[in-house]
């Protein structure tokens, strides 16, 4: 585990040398001495108006509205709730984020394009890890 006790945030992946995603945990104390992931943020082409952002309330985000019901689908986005636990987002350009925020987790997967197009905790995505966490 990397992440320090207490209210951050951190890039959990983005896109290098161009701006077409950023992913971000927002984790914030929820129990005593406990740290909790309260929200994932997406966010396409550095545009706030295309950030989607899933809730550990279960709540989804979409520019600065909340979506009303799911599935949420536009030319480049779906979010739909998969499980009882888990909510999923897909991009068009190959990312697919499943968050369970009951649980605290958070999978990420990224088309073989990115390959060696990523930083972030999650890695530049390119098989050597002695230079992940740039």
């Amino acid at each position: 585990m990397f992440l320090q006790p207490g209210s951050c945030q951190y890039v959990l992946a983005k896109s290098r040398g161009s701006s077409k995603f950023t992913v971000t945990l927002q984790y914030s104390t929820c129990a005593e001495e406990q740290t909790c992931i309260q929200s994932v943020t997406v966010v396409l082409d550095e545009d706030v108006s295309r950030q989607i952002t899933l809730t550990r309330d279960g709540e989804v985000i979409i520019g600065v509205n909340p979506a009303s019901v799911l599935p949420y689908t536009d030319d480049t986005v779906e979010v739909r709730k998969l499980t009882s636990v888990f909510v999923q987002l897909k991009v068009a350009d190959g990312l697919r984020l499943q968050y369970d925020s009951q649980g605290g987790r958070v999978y990420l997967q990224l088309h073989s394009k990115w390959r060696g197009q990523t930083l972030g905790l999650c890695g530049t995505f390119n098989g050597n890890l002695r230079d992940d966490f740039l």
